[in-house]
């Protein structure tokens, strides 16, 4: 658990918006490391899940194929950001119903978001 400026305690799987390189980005909170703040971006689940049913359609899969999704669809194949931790200001924790208004994006969140929750990394 951390404490944020904006949002109070932050816990892993908090929806999350976090500032760097002159953007938003927007995710679900991991947990910190040393100087870094882990998070899955909200269109990670999708793709990896995308991604992995590529892999399952593949007659001769590489072998990097192999090594990524070999053992199936799990949490350590999504793609994880860190982020240089420089203080409590550069995350907030959010309501992603706010925030997702085009139908596409919202698709794209809400599929990241069921994946999340069938590899228990959420809850319901």
């Amino acid at each position: 658990m951390r404490t944020i400026r904006f949002g109070g305690q932050l816990e892993k799987g908090d929806f999350i918006a976090i500032s760097y390189s002159n953007y938003i980005q927007f995710g679900w909170y991991v947990g910190s490391g040393a100087s870094t703040i882990q998070f899955y971006g909200y269109n990670a689940p999708n793709n990896f899940s995308i991604s992995y049913d590529r892999f399952l359609k593949e007659l001769k899969p590489s072998k990097w194929q192999i090594a990524r999704f070999g053992a199936g669809l799990t949490l350590k194949g999504i793609h994880k950001d860190y982020v240089y931790d420089n203080g409590p200001h550069r995350i907030c924790k959010i309501n992603p119903k706010d925030i997702f208004t085009d139908p596409e994006e919202k698709e794209i969140f809400e599929k990241s978001e069921d994946i999340l929750i069938k590899l228990k990394f959420l809850n319901q």
